[in-house]
């Protein structure tokens, strides 16, 4: 049960980044579209309800699993602190 509003604004981010990435070497996003698309993600989630955004985790076998999999390939001290910043910045939003 998340704003419908959020999540269009979400989707636009998204698509807004992707066009203006299309054109760039390595289809890289600039650092404001990226930013757009994570303050976008963030309001979005912060939407939702808890126990049911958390329910999404194990609502497909294996999907728990696969996204603890994706995080421990990356799990350096940036990516850590990056996923601190935007679980903090979900809570903001909240407010």
């Amino acid at each position: 049960s998340m704003d419908l509003k959020l999540v269009g604004a979400a989707v636009a981010a998204h698509d807004k980044a992707i066009d203006n990435a299309i054109d760039t070497p390595g289809l890289v996003a600039t650092k404001a579209d990226y930013a757009a698309v994570n303050d976008a993600l963030a309001r979005m989630i912060g939407s939702a309800d808890p126990a049911k955004f958390k329910a999404l985790l194990t609502a497909f076998p294996g999907n728990a699993d696969l996204q603890m999999g994706l995080f421990a390939t990356s799990i350096t001290p940036e990516a850590k602190a990056a996923f601190e910043t935007f679980r903090e910045l979900t809570q903001a939003v909240k407010r």
